[in-house]
Order: structure tokens, then C-alpha cells, then sequence
């Protein structure tokens, strides 16, 4: 237990219930509002909602904004919020916003699947006197006059994700945020996960980053300051479900001690505190995503009314890969706890009984199979950022293929077995192969800059999406081509070759965040529409999906969370 006086929970009150997602709640001073966003990744808008009971404001007029992560001003007068890759202020009760650190050139509406562009704003917060707004570009914690104006330095932040989910000290002396896993907290295909992240405090007039949360391979995110500035409050899955901890910070900005647990199996996703440390607003989030399948179409668009399920149960799966001969499934799934990977017998039918392949006491995702069937490939958390692994299915121990800091992820086996392709998600993404002599894995090699997710039959060219289009790239010379140029309206996010070579298809994302399945002539042509997923209550958010020659497999999820209120007592 941390040292000094420990909150803990009061009374709670649910504040909303629609259906859908609630999120980024943020209290007013006083306790008495809370503003949230509500609405999908492509249409998210601000509204605030009396604790006590009463109508629900809209903040702003803009009905096609993406608008997200609200602050108040210390005053209550006013709120801060991301929008269009910038900064925008508007009254608290509604009105015209006006934007105070401008979007970056460039930048669109909506945002991508694998989080917000390096050049906007992934957080922003008031100083406590209200003259300043800290705001993140990049890896650069900066701070702006509310007025606007040139921005200072405050500090930089290296990590191979930008930070986010900023707050300053009631004492103006420290600026606490969430350093990786960024994208958890962007509303679209990633939002939620649960990659690692940690938290950070950093002089508010400059200085390096002080890590407070434990280094172990866990998400840390949400930090919110108490008002004597000695505690930071923030969310973990450290013992499991996502709980609020507290952690007392020394006067040289680092932890006092170890973080104390203050709630159980909460699910909570971000936090809110009051000016007095009295009352918190709170997300509560939970997520369960099945595989269902659906016979590839010879003309479509379909709907995925004839799909059915593969996988039963209360488990969130992410990715999926079908085996080489087409006789199974692997995919990752957390139904016993931290995320493993499992594989299923493919093709339509029943729901069939489900073989564990891999697990540990962290998480491993993106298994994929062997072509001989004898091993699996899988990214594991295992030193706290993305590695690949192979681990055989005779029981022996796993071998890690790669060993850097970098965030290597989503294996896939070469046609022959000799070679995984995987891509690094630090930004600007790359792709890269590493080849297998013997018993012993070779040094990985840059191959593309862009997401490769499969490779063409032949085991010589590699197909996947990069801003939106589909390419291919030929790996002995190095040329890419573009098989489907990217358009605002259709995103492609996921491409897969077909099994005989001569088509690609692939997943996109509309401006509203439908998903759909398409299909490509490998050696260029024009892309017909084959799947769409028009029912609003069976989406399927993630990019992931595979084909076994016969059928498309995917997830359909539901993604739900609410705002909760708890009053916090001290002892």
C-alpha cells in the first residue's frame, strides 16, 4: 500500500445508458456536469449531461466533426477538445467553438486505423490557472497560451507511441500523461485494446520524463491528479480487469512507494476528477468480439445476413489467420484471461471446440500457423513491447524470432515455411522478413513501408494496405505497385491474397466506419464490392479478417461503455 491517506469508493451512480459507446468523461469542477463523447469512430460528437438529472447539451453545431477527449477549464466556463487533428475551445453550455492550437496541414476528418497521423494533437490539457494549454505533436509536450499563439517546449517524450491522455497538477509544477497504446483510446478499429502503456510525470517547466507505474508489461493509462498534486490516480490492468489505482508522487516528481488498488473487476477505461478530489467520473467499458463466417460471394455486394458463427463465448478475439491447407483457424482470444492463441476447425456449421496452442501470464495476439502445421507464429508482450515468437506444437519452449524495442507484430508465414513477414507499428509503419536457416532466425530485413498483411502464393511478392490503398511489392526488386489507390470515401485496411494467386481481396472502412469486403485482379483491374456490413448492430470494427478459399471469417463486436459518477472518500 502506497504511503499517506488512500480514496476509496462512495457511492456511484450510473449516468448513461444508451446503447453504444460513452466515452472520455470528463467532470466539472464543481462536480456537477460531466462532458463525454458519444458516437462512432468516423461521427463522434461532445455532449455534457447535469449529474443531478436534466437535458443533455450538445456542445457545438458541427454534425460531421470527430470530436473527442473534453476538458474543462478550471473555471467551468468553458471546454477544450480534439478535433480535426487540433485543439478547439467552446463554451460550456454550447456554442461556437473557435480553435486554439490548429489542425495539421493536411489532416481529415476521420481517423485511421492505426491511430491519429504523427503531425495532430493526441492530447490536451488546462493549466490549473487557465492561461495554458499542454498539448502533444509527435513525441513533443508542448504548452500554448489559451489565447493561442507560439507554443514552448515543455519536454520530449521518446517512445515508440506518441504520448496522450495528458493532466496538470493542481500546483502547476508537474504534467502526468500515458506514454503508449495511444490507439486504445482513438475511437476506431483499436479502440480498447490492450497493449502496453505506462505513465509518466514530467516538469511543467521542462525536464525527462519520470516513469511512475510499474515496468511490467501492463496498460497504465488515464492519470488524473489529486488536488495537493502528491497523487495520481490512473487505470491498470496490472491484477487483471482495468481498476483505478492510486500512486503517491515524491516531491522530485517520482513514485513514493507501490500503487494502491482502489477498485475491483471495475472495467474501468478512463477517469475524471473534481477540483476538491471529492467525486469521479468514470468509463465503464466492456467488449466481446466472436469469428462468424460467410461464403465468399461469386458477385455481391452482400449482406452478412447469411453469416454464421465459429466461435461462441464471453471473449474479445482480434485477429484471425486460416491455415496453409485451409483446415483450421488460429486466432487469439482472452476468454481465459490474458490473450492466447487457439485454433478451431474451419468452414461453416456449428460452433466446433476450440485447441489451445499458446499461452503465458502476458499476452500474446496474431497466431499464425505453420505451413507444415508443426508450429505457430504470434506476437507476445513478453518484455513489455511487441516481439515475435515461434513456438512448436510438440511442447517445447518458445523461440523469439526478434528482440528490439521496436513493436514487431502480426507474423505470417512464407507459402514454403522458411521466411515470416511482419510489420514494426511504430510510425512510419514498415514491413519486414526474417528467414529461417536450420534451427536459427537470421536478421530481420526492411522490405516495405507500409502494413504488409500476406503474401501471393508464388512466396516472392507480398500484399498489404498503406493510406488507405492496396499494393504489392515484389520482394527480389524491391518495386511496389498500386492495386487500388486510396479514396476519401472506401479506406482499404487489410489485404489477403486469394488462394490461387490471381485476386486480392480486401477490408476497407467507409466514411461512416462500415466495413466492407472487396475484391482485386492481382495484376491490376478494377475493385468490386463482394461484402457489406450495413446492419449498424453487428459491425466488425477491427481490421482483421482471413479466407479460406471457400469462406471470408471475421468478427463481429460489440463494443459498449457508460458514464459512471462515484463520490471518493479519504482515509
Amino acid at each position: 500500500r502506497s504511503s499517506g491517506p488512500v480514496y476509496s469508493f462512495g457511492k456511484t451512480a450510473q449516468l448513461t445508458t444508451d446503447p453504444g459507446l460513452a466515452i472520455h468523461a470528463a467532470v466539472s469542477p464543481d462536480g456537477k456536469f460531466v462532458a463525454y463523447a458519444a458516437g462512432t469512430s468516423q461521427r463522434m460528437r461532445i455532449f455534457i449531461r447535469p449529474v443531478g438529472g436534466g437535458r443533455t447539451i450538445q456542445l457545438t453545431d458541427d454534425s460531421v466533426a470527430v470530436e473527442t477527449e473534453p476538458r474543462w477549464s478550471p473555471d467551468g466556463s468553458q471546454l477544450l477538445f480534439l478535433t480535426r487533428g487540433g485543439v478547439s475551445i467552446a463554451p460550456a453550455l454550447g456554442g461556437s467553438a473557435r480553435p486554439v492550437v490548429p489542425p495539421a496541414v493536411g489532416m481529415q476528418s476521420g481517423i485511421s486505423a492505426s491511430g491519429a497521423p504523427p503531425g495532430t494533437v493526441s492530447s490536451a490539457a488546462w493549466s490549473p490557472d487557465g492561461r495554458e494549454i499542454a498539448f502533444v505533436r509527435a513525441d513533443s509536450l508542448l504548452a500554448v497560451t489559451a489565447t493561442g499563439g507560439a507554443p514552448r517546449l515543455v519536454a520530449v517524450i521518446r517512445s515508440n507511441d506518441f504520448p496522450s491522455q495528458c493532466a496538470w497538477s493542481g500546483d502547476a509544477k508537474w504534467i502526468a500523461c500515458s506514454v503508449g497504446n495511444s490507439q486504445s483510446v482513438i475511437p476506431g478499429p483499436a479502440f480498447g485494446n490492450i497493449a502496453t502503456s505506462r505513465i509518466v510525470v514530467v516538469s511543467s517547466a521542462g525536464g525527462e520524463p519520470i516513469t511512475i507505474s510499474e515496468a511490467a508489461a501492463r496498460l497504465n493509462q488515464s492519470p488524473v491528479w489529486a488536488p495537493d498534486g502528491r497523487e495520481v490516480l490512473f487505470v491498470s490492468n496490472r491484477d487483471g480487469p482495468r481498476d483505478v489505482y492510486q500512486q503517491r508522487i515524491g516531491g522530485n516528481g517520482h513514485a513514493n512507494g507501490p500503487a494502491a488498488r482502489l477498485t475491483t473487476g471495475a472495467n474501468v477505461l478512463s477517469i475524471s476528477m473534481t477540483r476538491d478530489g471529492l467525486r469521479l467520473a468514470y468509463v465503464v467499458y466492456t467488449t466481446q468480439a466472436n469469428i462468424w463466417s460467410l461464403p465468399i460471394p461469386a458477385s455481391g455486394p452482400v449482406t452478412i445476413d447469411a453469416a454464421t458463427r465459429v466461435t461462441i463465448g464471453k471473449q474479445t478475439i482480434e485477429s484471425i489467420e486460416a491455415s496453409r491447407d485451409g483446415k483450421w483457424l488460429v486466432y487469439d482470444s482472452d476468454i481465459g484471461g490474458a490473450a492466447a492463441i487457439y485454433r478451431v476447425a474451419a468452414g461453416g456449421g456449428q460452433p466446433g471446440a476450440a485447441e489451445l496452442l499458446a499461452s503465458e501470464s502476458f499476452h500474446l495476439f496474431a497466431g499464425s500457423l505453420s505451413p507444415d502445421g508443426r508450429s505457430v507464429a504470434y506476437h507476445s508482450f513478453r518484455n513489455g513491447t511487441r516481439d515475435i515468437e515461434v513456438k512448436a506444437l510438440d511442447g517445447s519452449a518458445p523461440v523469439r524470432v526478434t528482440d528490439s524495442p521496436a513493436q514487431e507484430s502480426f507474423p505470417m508465414w512464407s507459402p514454403d515455411g522458411s521466411t515470416i513477414a511482419f510489420y514494426d507499428q511504430v510510425a512510419p509503419v514498415s514491413s519486414w522478413t526474417v528467414r529461417r536457416t536450420g534451427a536459427a532466425w537470421g536478421k530481420p530485413v526492411r522490405v516495405a513501408g507500409y502494413r504488409v498483411s500476406g503474401w501471393l502464393p508464388d512466396g516472392l511478392r507480398v500484399v498489404g494496405t498503406g493510406d488507405g490503398a492496396v499494393l504489392v511489392t515484389d520482394l527480389a526488386t524491391g518495386a511496389t505497385r498500386t492495386l487500388v489507390a486510396s479514396r476519401d470515401n472506401v479506406q482499404a485496411l487489410r489485404a489477403l491474397s486469394s488462394w490461387d494467386g490471381r485476386q486480392v481481396y480486401f477490408k476497407a472502412f467507409d466514411a461512416r466506419g462500415r466495413a466492407s469486403f472487396w475484391v482485386v485482379p492481382t495484376e491490376g483491374g478494377t475493385a468490386r464490392e463482394l461484402v457489406r456490413f450495413s446492419d449498424p448492430t453487428r459491425p466488425s470494427n477491427r481490421i482483421d479478417f482471413t479466407q479460406d478459399g471457400k469462406r471470408f471469417y471475421f468478427t463481429i463486436d460489440d463494443r459498449q461503455s457508460d458514464i459512471w459518477v462515484a463520490d471518493l472518500v479519504r482515509r
